[in-house]
């Protein structure tokens, strides 16, 4: 949800003056192009990052057994403020968004 609010966010930014202009349709699809330039890399990081969890718990692997106890690890607080710096990033997105429309 919240990859889809900043997308929401960006896109509002990039699309709202073109339409307020009465943009052509070259350059609507320019303002379109230009939501997918910003969002495009968070996006891909993020999907990096949902994809990398199953991998490893699923993985066959000798090093996926300690993995395991990962969910048991994060009830010690020192545990979940380092993972909290990675999970931010579901979060507050890697880059800032803010509306300016």
């Amino acid at each position: 949800i919240n990859t889809a609010l900043r997308d929401a966010v960006v896109t509002a930014n990039c699309l709202v003056p073109a339409l307020r202009q009465r943009a052509s349709p070259a350059e609507l699809d320019a303002a379109a192009a230009r939501v997918q330039e910003l969002r495009g890399p968070e996006v891909l990081e993020v999907q990096r990052m949902q994809a990398l969890p199953p991998r490893l718990v699923l993985a066959r692997a000798w090093w996926a057994e300690p993995l395991r106890l990962i969910p048991e690890l994060l009830r010690f607080g020192f545990v979940r403020a380092r993972a909290g710096r990675a999970l931010a990033h579901f979060a507050f997105g890697t880059t800032e968004v803010k509306l300016e429309v």
